[in-house]
């Protein structure tokens, strides 16, 4: 007979009590958070050093960026008084249509007969008047750039013979390049208005006959024809452009010294009663009754125009294309080397020293500095 009494009772199996399988849960989720955060401090460290690689970068594009352009604008000392972007100012002399004009003289010089060009750039405000005139019609020879009763026309004459070419003018209240040509090998005269050869031809047999009357802007001699507007940039040429030099010539001015060139004037000097003509023939030109006008423009309105370093000074960028969250400042400053560049003058100096900033919304900005002379 079996005591149970005496059988020994079996030990208690190991165990955890609740309070310890919460423990290790706290634990397990601690580790697991603390985890989690190693990776999100590793995401945004990799996060930051790809900002600060990127911001390098662009530092170093722009820092080349200005390199690329000269020291600058002038190509020899002395060097431009002032930092920034240039403006420009464009006088042109104003015409009342009543008795206003500027005569050149007899300007013999010019030796027109087988070949001419004449352009200009003009504002028309109303009625007929020539603009630029050294005979042509009403039994003089010469020629005349015309602008008459809504067309523009174009006179020629030599003994025995006279040739008008007429197209329609543009429109009123506006700046417009009016050109024409003729030359004796195809007799052919060509209206040119904003660049564009106008329809109407006309030929010519030539030569030119030579003017009895003196080369005006802005009326002719002995007939009179005011011209009521404005008048800038006259040219004339013993020769027949193309239609591309005369759409080049539409933007950028002779220098003087161009072959065919007898006859240019800007007519900047925007004071006085002169007006020089800046071919080698100097046939200056005097002012009766019309008046200055000029405007201002900005020559280089856009990064593609300038033309030297220190048309990078106060330039901004509040975001790059591609990348909205970092932007740019750039400060130029003439200095000098007695003072080891750290001190800007007021120049101009031989020295330049530029200060570019790439800055971002969530780091430092990252910022270097460096010096340009002609000489470097």
């Amino acid at each position: 007979m079996v005591n149970f009494n005496s059988i020994k009772p079996n030990k208690t199996r190991p165990g955890f009590s609740l309070i310890e399988v919460l423990i290790v849960l706290l634990l397990l989720s601690g580790g697991f958070i603390i985890l989690l955060q190693a990776l999100n401090t590793g995401k945004t460290m990799q996060s930051k050093s790809e900002l600060l690689t990127l911001q390098a970068v662009l530092l170093n594009d722009k820092i080349q960026e200005i390199r690329s352009k000269r020291f600058d604008e002038n190509t020899s000392s002395p060097w431009s008084t002032t930092l920034g972007t240039d403006s420009n100012t464009n006088s042109y002399l104003s015409f009342d249509g009543s008795n206003d004009y500027a005569n050149l003289g007899s300007a013999t010089s010019l030796s027109i007969s087988d070949g001419i060009t004449v352009t200009s750039w003009v504002y028309h405000n109303n009625g007929s008047g020539h603009i630029a005139n050294q005979g042509g019609g009403w039994g003089s020879y010469g020629y005349s750039l015309f602008w008459y009763n809504g067309k523009i026309r174009i006179e020629l004459q030599k003994s025995g013979q006279k040739t008008i070419s007429d197209n329609t003018a543009p429109t009123s209240g506006a700046w417009h390049h009016i050109a024409f040509t003729w030359e004796t090998n195809s007799d052919v005269i060509k209206t040119y208005i904003d660049g564009v050869q106008s329809s109407t031809t006309q030929t010519f047999s030539g030569p030119i006959g030579t003017p009895n009357e003196n080369l005006n802007i802005g009326r002719k001699q002995n007939n009179g024809y005011y011209f009521n507007g404005s008048i800038d940039d006259v040219t004339i040429w013993n020769i027949a452009l193309s239609a591309t030099e005369i759409q080049n010539y539409m933007t950028t001015n002779p220098t003087g010294t161009e072959t065919g060139l007898v006859g240019f004037w800007s007519i900047n000097e925007n004071q006085g009663t002169t007006i020089y003509d800046q071919s080698s023939n100097s046939n200056n030109g005097t002012i009766y009754g019309a008046t200055w006008g000029s405007t201002q423009t900005d020559d280089e309105s856009s990064i593609t125009s300038w033309d030297d370093i220190d048309d990078f000074n106060q330039y901004t960028v509040s975001e790059f294309p591609n990348y909205s969250s970092f932007g740019c400042s750039v400060k130029v400053d003439y200095v000098q080397s007695t003072s080891g560049f750290h001190t800007a003058v007021t120049g101009p100096t031989d020295y330049k020293r530029i200060m570019v900033e790439i800055n971002h919304k969530t780091i430092p900005a990252l910022r270097d500095t460096f010096i340009v002379s002609p000489g470097l």
